[in-house]
Parts: structure tokens; C-alpha cells; sequence
């Protein structure tokens, strides 16, 4: 009967949700302001970042009937690829779908902060969202848009809108909201489980408070619940690579590999294991605040509101905000990488700067309604005037994001200005042509020309792996592919000959695209 309840609660929750207003303006707003924010947006001519492209890659061959890492290899979770299949049945050849997910997932950050915000000041808790996401999805850690972390910000958002509201109420995390929490701490794990650490501080203080309180069953029902909802998340992908027979493929790839041949920290053996923790410390507190210094759209929101919920909340809220920022950066940061996109994940933490911003908001409405309390307006008024800010604000924020995001430089180049869709439009020619992007990581040209890898390592991976250089040069020796693009350098190889060049502008620099041809005898 457990289950059938929190089925019930889940299934009565998400109805409510449905019909919320405020959740579909939620939607918009985020659509909205990533129009402008992301590369996936339809307003660019592509998204040309060389990991949106590695993930669209490994998802569109999913949908061709490839098996992920057995079949093509990559470094993400398996999750990340499903969401670009998504992507890819919506609009096959361009990111459209993916933005659209992106915007589902804006809106989901979005309403968990309206509901975060909503106790501490009302209707102001509305107004800001669209603010909110521009600050947020303008800032440099968003990147070019479709990161990993992008994807898992709503879902560490969703879990602070349950275990907030549960501890500033006095009760124990609900059996649904533990559930959830163990679903998202599985999906998280599947697209990137570096970020993991933020479950495992999310979860220490709703514990305590009901070990506290001696309420062991009860601490017992929540371990249940969280690891319910992770098996619930993660029995699809386990099934596919189990159907598939790849699940050695996806622990070694996923795990094994990246756990011994990614992580960059320096740790000397010598070093006593405190020393190491130590090492490991230094490092996530350095990059951390790399990453505020860079990021002063959401970073200066952050601190705001950790220094507002210090001096005015709970203590079980205080410590349960500190403990869960502090094991979040731990993960992220501790390995000794630290991508600027590896950043964005901090994003989901600046709501909390709005409250005393929308408590501000409040306090003048308060003081308003005192020196006019004769003013009546009919509610037709009322909402119409509610409506015409709303929209204005959304205006105002998509003007931000505008202003402040680093990739509207793009909207000044064209399909046909683009080394992608110029390569495509010559592959194309060749019926069922086969390509390979060789010495670096996937430039967009398997999403341009719609062609599915026939090599396993379809492009350069920034992992010390000597498998995948050598097995881009066995395909150039035998000629197992009709095309080679290279990028800096053209291709030095008897058999291929260089039919085209092309130049274009990406991270900080302009690069030469070379595109070699198969010499047929």
C-alpha cells in the first residue's frame, strides 16, 4: 500500500504541477532566454562546441542501432546520449531538439525556484524567474550550451525545492521526496557522476533530523525510498546494455576508464592519506572560487543568499545549504579537472540570492497597499496589467541574456560561412560516404552531413589512451573511410588527397578545417 501512496502522491503532484500557471511561464521564460544563451538554440547556425557534437554523435548512432561505448567509444554517461537521441528524432541534423529539452530543463530550475522562493516573498517569486535564468544561462560556465551540467541543474534544483521545504517546516522528507531525490541522484550518476556529491550532502541533514528525534524506522524508510528511486531510474539503461550485451563495455568505459586515466589531481604515493584528502581539498577550493571570480552573474547571487540564510534561517537549514555546496564542489573539482563549464553546475545554488531581493519587492507592495487602500481594480485589470509585466520581463531578460552571453558573436555567421555545412555539401555527393574526424574532437561534421561513425573512436578524446590515435591511423592506412577531416594540419598520407579548406572562429582562436578525399585506384 506504501507504494501505491507515493505512486498516488507522485501521480497527484505532477497534476498539480501541470495545471500551475506559473510552472508553463516557467517554460517560456526558460525557452526564452536560451534561445539566446545556448548554441543549440535555432537561432544559431550550429552548435559547434566539439562536446555537444561528441554527445549528438553517440546519440544519433544509438538511434541507427549502435551500441554506446561498444560500439562507439565516449567519455559521458549513457543518460547524456539518450537525451541527444531525443534530440535527434525531433530535429535529425540540428540542435533544435536539444534546445528543446534544454528549455524543458530551464523550466524545471526555474519553478524549483519559484517554490523555493515563494514562502519567503510571494508574487516577487515569480517576477525574478526570468531574471534569474538570464543571469544564469548568460553566464561564460553555460559555455556554448548543452554541457552535462546544464542537464543536471534542475535536478540537484528539484531536490533543495523538497529538502528546503521540508526543513523549514519541522518534518522529515517526504517518501515521495526522497524517491525523487534517489531518481535524480540516478539520472545525475548516469550523465556525469562527479557530480554525485551533492546527494550524498543533501541527504546527511534530513537524516540526522529523524535520527535526532530516534526515529530509526523512519531513517530506514528514507534509505529505502532514495535507493527505490534509484533503481526505478535506473533499470531502463541497465536494461539496454544488458539486451545489448555491453554492460562490461559500460563499466569499464564509464567507470573504469574515467576513474584511471581521466582524473588530473597530483597526489604523491608518499603522501600520508590526511595529506592526499588535503590535496584533493586544495584543489576543489581553488577552482571553486576560479569559478565564482569568472561567473559574477550567478556567483554574487550565491553568496548572497548563503549569507541571508546564515543570518536569518534555521540552523538545520544553515548547516544542510553548507554541507551540500561543500561535498557538491568536492566531486566536481576534486579530481584536478576544471573546464569552465565544469562551473555551471554551481549555477543551481544562486536562487537563493532572490530572497532578500523578492523580500524587498514584498515590503514595497505591503507599503503600497497602505498609502492607497482605497485603490480597487477590477480583476480583469488586474490580470491584464499582471500578464503585460510578465511579458515585459521576459522581454528585459532575453535583452540580458543578449547582452551579457558570450555567443552571440555567432549570430553574424551563416550555414554557408561555416567549415561543417561547406565539408557536407561535398561528402553528401558520394552516396553512403563514410568519414572520419581525425586528431580532434568531433567539429560538428557528423552532425552536418548526418553520417553514423564506423569507427569506434569516431574522433580525438582527452584521455592519455593509446587505442584511440592508433586506431584513427589503422582506418587511415587500410582506407577504410571515403573522407578525413583534420583540423591545423592537413593530412599527411599517401593515399588521401586534400580537396578542400575551409577557416572559421571557435574558442578564442580561428582554426583550419582540411577535408582529404580516399584516392580510388
Amino acid at each position: 500500500m506504501k507504494g501505491k501512496e507515493v505512486l498516488h502522491s507522485a501521480y497527484k503532484a505532477a497534476g498539480t504541477i501541470a495545471k500551475d500557471k506559473v510552472f508553463w511561464f516557467c517554460m517560456i521564460a526558460a525557452a526564452a532566454v536560451l534561445m539566446i544563451g545556448t548554441k543549440s538554440s535555432f537561432l544559431y547556425p550550429l552548435n559547434d562546441w566539439v562536446d555537444s557534437n561528441c554527445f549528438y554523435t553517440m546519440g544519433k548512432a544509438m538511434v541507427h542501432g549502435k551500441v554506446l561505448y561498444r560500439d562507439l567509444y565516449e567519455q559521458k554517461g549513457p543518460l547524456l546520449y539518450m537525451l541527444h537521441a531525443i534530440g535527434y528524432l525531433i530535429s535529425p541534423g540540428s540542435f533544435t531538439g536539444v534546445y528543446l529539452i534544454e528549455s524543458v530543463c530551464g523550466g524545471l530550475f526555474l519553478y524549483s525556484a519559484h517554490r523555493i522562493l515563494k514562502p519567503y516573498c510571494g508574487w516577487a517569486s515569480i517576477a525574478v524567474l526570468p531574471i534569474l535564468g538570464a543571469l544564469v544561462y548568460s553566464a561564460p560556465s553555460l559555455s556554448y550550451g548543452d554541457s552535462a551540467e546544464e542537464f543536471c541543474v534542475p535536478m540537484y534544483a528539484l531536490c533543495m525545492m523538497v529538502s528546503f521545504l521540508s526543513l523549514r517546516e519541522d518534518r522529515p522528507v517526504s517518501k515521495w521526496g526522497c524517491f525523487l531525490a534517489g531518481a535524480m541522484g540516478a539520472c545525475v550518476l548516469w550523465i556525469k557522476y562527479t557530480m554525485l556529491g551533492f546527494f550524498v550532502g543533501w541527504f546527511i541533514v534530513p537524516a540526522l533530523m529523524v535520527l535526532f528525534k530516534g526515529q530509526w524506522k523512519k531513517f530506514f524508510e528514507m534509505i529505502l525510498w532514495v535507493l527505490l528511486g534509484v533503481f526505478a531510474a535506473s533499470l531502463p539503461i541497465l536494461l539496454y546494455f544488458t539486451v545489448h550485451g555491453a554492460l562490461g563495455d559500460l563499466f569499464k568505459v564509464y567507470f573504469y576508464d574515467n576513474m584511471t586515466l581521466y582524473a588530473d589531481v597530483e597526489i604523491d604515493e608518499a603522501q600520508t592519506f590526511m595529506q592526499k584528502l588535503r590535496s584533493i581539498y586544495d584543489e576543489a577550493y581553488n577552482s571553486t572560487v576560479r569559478t565564482f571570480k569568472r561567473n559574477v552573474q550567478y556567483s554574487r547571487l550565491t553568496i548572497l543568499g548563503a549569507l541571508w540564510i546564515l543570518l536569518f534561517e534555521k540552523w538545520k537549514v544553515k548547516i544542510h545549504l553548507l554541507i551540500t555546496f561543500f561535498f557538491t564542489c568536492l566531486t566536481v573539482y576534486g579530481g584536478g579537472r576544471g573546464y569552465v563549464y565544469y562551473g555551471f553546475i554551481l549555477a543551481a545554488f544562486s536562487m537563493f540570492g532572490f530572497i532578500p531581493i523578492c523580500g524587498m519587492c514584498e515590503l514595497t507592495t505591503i507599503l503600497a497597499k497602505k498609502c492607497m487602500p482605497k485603490v480597487k481594480l477590477r480583476a480583469a485589470v488586474k490580470k491584464v496589467a499582471g500578464w503585460t509585466c510578465a511579458a515585459v520581463i521576459v522581454v528585459v531578460s532575453v535583452f540580458v541574456t543578449y547582452r551579457l552571453s558570450g555567443n552571440t558573436y555567432m549570430f553574424e555567421y551563416e550555414k554557408e560561412d561555416m567549415p561543417q555545412y561547406q565539408f557536407a555539401e561535398i561528402i553528401n555527393q558520394k552516396e553512403d560516404a563514410t568519414l572520419l574526424n581525425y586528431g580532434f574532437l568531433d567539429g560538428g561534421f557528423y552532425t552536418t552531413t548526418g553520417i553514423v561513425p564506423n569507427c569506434r573512436f569516431f574522433c580525438y578524446l582527452n584521455i592519455p589512451l593509446s587505442d584511440v590515435m592508433d586506431t584513427q591511423r589503422e582506418f587511415i592506412r587500410e582506407g577504410k573511410v571515403d573522407f578525413v577531416v583534420t583540423r591545423s594540419y592537413k593530412l599527411n598520407a599517401k593515399n588521401y588527397e586534400c580537396i578542400a579548406k575551409a577557416s572559421m572562429f571557435f574558442d578564442t582562436k580561428v582554426y583550419d578545417y582540411y577535408l582529404h578525399r580516399l584516392i580510388e585506384e
